[in-house]
Parts: C-alpha cells; structure tokens; sequence
C-alpha cells in the first residue's frame, strides 16, 4: 500500500503534467521549475521533451533544471537532439 506521502507526491506530479500541457508559456516554464524537487529518473523524459518546447523561456528553464541534475542521466536522452532540425532545440542542448 502506498504511503500517504507517495500519493501526495503522485498528485503532485499528475498536477505538474497538466500544467506542462497549458497553452500559457508562463505556466508551462513555473511547472518546469517546479520539478527540480523530483529524482532525475522521475524527470528526464519531461525534461527532455520540454527542451522542445515552442517558447524559449520554457526550453531555458528545462535546460536549467537538467544542468542541474546527474548529466550520466541526463546526456542519453539529449543526444538525439544534437541532431534535430529545428534550431532551437540544437542551440538549447
């Protein structure tokens, strides 16, 4: 059975997920940096596919937060996007 802490931890995140998704860039880029209180496992791939985001302020705060995390994590997931077509993503990583 999952502790009490556990759950608020999951509402938490499922909360921060959703905000990833709003359509206010300033909204987008606060649940980036509210992340940083979660395991670089539990982030990375959001990370990652944040760093693809539209508005730069919201790739400059996931690239801020990866920076800080364990980079043996992190530089995987960034790899490909050395290849991307789109400037910004390249310029980000």
């Amino acid at each position: 059975m999952e502790s009490m802490m556990d759950l608020q931890q999951k509402l938490k995140m499922d909360k921060i997920l959703l905000r990833l998704q709003s359509p206010d860039s300033d909204e987008r880029r606060w649940a980036i940096y509210d992340l940083d209180t979660y395991e670089s496992s539990d982030i990375i791939d959001i990370l990652a596919n944040s760093i693809q985001d539209e508005n730069r302020a919201v790739r400059e705060a996931a690239s801020e937060i990866l920076e800080i995390q364990a980079s043996d994590i992190c530089t995987p997931k960034l790899i490909p996007l050395l290849g991307s077509q789109r400037i910004e993503d390249r310029n980000v990583t």
